[in-house]
């Protein structure tokens, strides 16, 4: 299992949303100037996830919704997302990849 990462799909087949989070933050709200992110659990709460699931589930979804360091580090690294389109909310990273 990836320490710390936790996962959700939303939606059926390659349009749906894969929602990643770090457990961490799983249920808090992160505030900043304008703006309030919810982490919720409705919509983050799933599974630990492994890497090699995790990489097999991405190829196969329409969109990523993800936060978190250790969430977003992943993506990073497998270069599935790109710095310069990551927020920062309270010092934790979020983004939303479509089209995948």
């Amino acid at each position: 299992m990836l320490d710390g990462i936790i996962m959700k799909y939303h939606g059926g087949g390659d349009r749906g949303v894969l929602a990643l989070c770090d457990k961490d933050i799983l249920g808090k709200t992160l505030i900043e100037d304008d703006i309030e992110f919810k982490v919720t659990k409705g919509f983050y709460a799933g599974d630990p996830v492994n890497k090699d699931t995790l990489l097999g589930i991405i190829s196969m979804v329409g969109s990523i919704n993800a936060v978190g360091k250790i969430s977003i580090g992943i993506l990073l690294e497998e270069g599935i997302a790109r710095e310069e389109d990551i927020i920062y909310i309270q010092d934790v990273p979020h983004i939303q990849i479509y089209n995948m």
